[in-house]
């Protein structure tokens, strides 16, 4: 080999040039003689090797993978010599290698190829079918042009890896700004110009005080500046506003990226876009806590409330008066002139409350046209008549509702604390009896709760003997509204509801559950359902239904009372040829919130027995992520006020999205409540919504009318 050669093989290649890996093995292959010479890249992951460029004088190859075990390669990529050399007779020392004995190699060269770190990252090879024309001339080509290979494979190597890098930069979804250790910004991605609305260009250089970045909150710069200057991060959330206007909100995170010197470089800023998110909590905070048609309290924060009132006064030793108000014969005001204007007559009545009382005084929307105040403080009994005749002056005046001009009036009672109860349960049972007591006396006028207050109990007494007395006689009956589940179309689900007729009229189930619970019959109720629901379900089972799963609402009172519920249910079901798997119990969220009473092991053992577990009313109590995670449930049913407004109102779609990703992160199914137009269906599908209940689907009905309607499905074969 000459010198001559040598200088013919530089300047055929040429660094950074597409052709540099095909013109050397080339040109080497050429100069040694070679029957092939190709350049590897190596895994060391995977022990292989993966050719870069191939070149045979007996025509082109197309690359190829191949293992390193059993080769004279892994030789080469485990040995620290700079070139290993088998002339001749190689296939005796690598029996193993189809590769030599395919290709009639008699002769092998090799060296590792390596990177500034001395790793090595690729092999040169070249073989031979007879013995290595000029041995030492071919050493000194494989050490002269290793060196060379290497660098340019570390050069591609580099120039990949910053593609890819600049390729993840501008598609990331989180937005990045770089801005060096001076505050002006050297690089921003694509999603930050999406966020701030302002392109690079417009960035490019600028001062970050001088933009959007941190918002322009003097408090928010000073904060900032001492936290890059005295630790060199930052996390915090920025309120930003868009090129166009509109108002952002990004969770950032800011690290300093520093060089081997431990010299700050840059710092490199990620900012998260949570401005759906944020919206959501709020709209998920004001849903949880205030009244959407009135905007006053709801009973959670009124009762959140009085509970502050009652710590407070305990230890100040101070008296309050709790207040129940209810708009008399408001059934009729809605009857005669439509439920629309009956939600505007409650939105007025809050908004005339709300003059009337002091700011001080907290006044909610109980529920229906129930209003509760709680007057804060009583210093003696004509302060609460002053407040009890304010209220019925301010209700007596006219409500004018555009064309219809209305004369209301309402019932209040009243407790005080601490004489007429210790405890938020008491102040509000006892208004609430003195409030009825005032209605049984005409209506429009107010009672103080009395010991001996028993005439507004004798309705609920009497409800409650003939609901002892219809259940002792089995005359409570069920219905069964359907569940579609899209995922299993073979499955039918049904939820069980109980239907009372008392007197001629259907009572609600709501009325007939409280007195239920309250008289301590609800253990007896709930079995009484779930036997006729067990019968229905063997009624259908014969009918050949095979995929049934039947869903029955517990009272969280029962599961807390019963000393062992999971055994007597589980005979119930089992005596009716039925299995607990087949069944589906529904609990009401604040049970999960209120585990005094241990509901957690009650519901565990249903878990553990086989029963799935639904979690009906979602969204409406006291619910949250802690106690989706923390107890044994399968599904959450988003209530039906999510639903009304849904694909109206775009702050629905953002609850219930949001609903829907806690649900898909812990593993849990969702049924959408109360689904009664196209458009909330389709709305549903859209943000994930799979299974659905509601009058779109079936209404309630009678277990005969229910086959009839599997009949005509063709559910039912018998």
């Amino acid at each position: 080999m000459s010198q001559h050669t040598v200088k013919e093989i530089l300047q055929s290649v040429s660094p950074g040039d597409q052709a540099f890996f095909p013109s050397i093995v080339r040109a080497l292959a050429e100069a040694l003689s070679a029957n092939m010479v190709f350049i590897a890249s190596i895994d060391n992951d995977t022990n292989t090797a993966k050719t870069i460029s191939t070149y045979s004088p007996d025509g082109e190859l197309e690359d190829f993978n191949y293992q390193l075990q059993d080769t004279p390669c892994c030789q080469v990529a485990e040995s620290g010599d700079l070139v290993c050399t088998y002339n001749g007779n190689v296939q005796a020392n690598f029996p193993e290698d189809d590769m030599l004995i395919d290709m009639g190699i008699n002769s092998y060269m090799g060296t590792p190829l390596r990177n500034a770190d001395h790793e090595v990252i690729g092999i040169l090879v070249s073989l031979f079918s007879g013995t290595i024309p000029d041995l030492k001339h071919a050493e000194l080509m494989f050490n002269l042009f290793s060196g060379l290979i290497s660098r340019e494979l570390v050069v591609v190597e580099s120039m990949r890896q910053l593609s890819v890098a600049n390729q993840v930069f501008s598609s990331l979804d989180e937005a990045i700004v770089i801005f060096d250790p001076q505050f002006k910004i050297r690089l921003v991605n694509r999603a930050y110009e999406r966020i701030s609305g302002y392109q690079f260009e417009e960035l490019s250089n600028r001062h970050i005080y001088d933009t959007e970045f941190l918002g322009r909150n003097k408090q928010l710069l000073y904060t900032f500046s001492e936290s890059m200057e005295t630790v060199g991060s930052w996390v915090g959330e920025i309120n930003g506003r868009h090129k166009d206007g509109v108002f952002y909100t990004v969770q950032v995170q800011v690290t300093a990226s520093r060089n081997r010197s431990g010299d700050i470089e840059n710092y490199v800023a990620v900012l998260n876009d949570i401005t759906s998110k944020k919206h959501a909590e709020k709209t998920i905070h004001l849903q949880a806590n205030y009244d959407s048609l009135t905007g006053l309290p709801n009973r959670q924060l009124f009762n959140d409330r009085l509970d502050q009132a009652i710590r407070i006064s305990r230890r100040k030793s101070k008296k309050f008066a709790v207040i129940f108000m209810d708009i008399d014969m408001f059934k009729s005001i809605n009857d005669s002139l439509g439920h629309s204007w009956g939600d505007v007559l409650l939105a007025e009545v809050s908004l005339r409350l709300k003059q009337t009382l002091r700011s001080s005084d907290t006044i909610a929307r109980f529920g229906g046209d129930e209003f509760t105040f709680i007057v804060d403080p009583i210093d003696k009994m004509s302060d609460a008549i002053a407040v009890l005749e304010q209220i019925t002056k301010a209700m007596q005046e006219p409500f004018n509702l555009q064309s219809n001009r209305l004369f209301v009036t309402s019932s209040l009672g009243i407790a005080l604390y601490p004489s007429d109860g210790s405890d938020r349960e008491q102040l509000i049972a006892h208004a609430d009896q003195a409030m009825y007591s005032a209605k049984s006396l005409g209506r429009n006028q107010y009672q103080f709760f009395t010991s001996d207050m028993h005439q507004a109990m004798e309705e609920k007494l009497a409800l409650k003997n003939a609901l002892q007395e219809a259940i002792i006689n089995r005359e409570l009956d069920v219905c069964f509204q359907e569940i579609r589940n899209e995922n299993d179309k073979e499955q039918l689900k049904l939820e069980v509801l109980a239907r009372w007729c008392y007197e001629g009229e259907y009572v609600a189930p709501d009325v007939f559950i409280d007195i239920a619970e309250e008289f301590n019959l609800i253990s007896k109720l709930d079995d009484l359902i779930l036997e006729q629901a067990c019968y229905a379900g063997f009624q259908l089972q014969q009918a050949g239904i095979r995929n049934l799963m039947l869903c029955t609402n517990r009272s969280p009172k029962e599961l807390a009372k019963r000393r062992n519920p999971v055994e007597r249910w589980t005979d119930i079901i089992e005596s009716f040829g039925l299995s607990v798997n087949q069944f589906n119990i529904e609990v009401t969220e604040n049970i999960l919130a209120q585990d005094s009473d241990g509901h957690f092991d009650v519901l565990c053992q249903l878990a553990d027995a086989g029963f799935s577990i639904s979690v009906d009313d979602f969204g409406t109590g006291y619910c949250s992520l802690g106690y989706l995670n923390k107890f044994p449930i399968d599904t959450i049913k988003i209530d039906k006020s999510f639903i009304d407004e849904l694909g109206q109102n775009d702050q629905q779609s953002a609850i219930i999205d949001a609903m829907m990703a806690m649900a898909k992160a812990l593993n849990k199914q969702v049924v959408a409540e109360g689904v009664e137009h196209q458009h909330q269906y389709e709305a549903l599908q859209r943000l994930g919504c799979r299974q659905f209940q509601g009058y779109l689907f079936s209404k309630p009905v009678r277990l005969a009318e229910l086959m009839s309607s599997l009949n005509e499905r063709g559910f039912i074969s018998r």
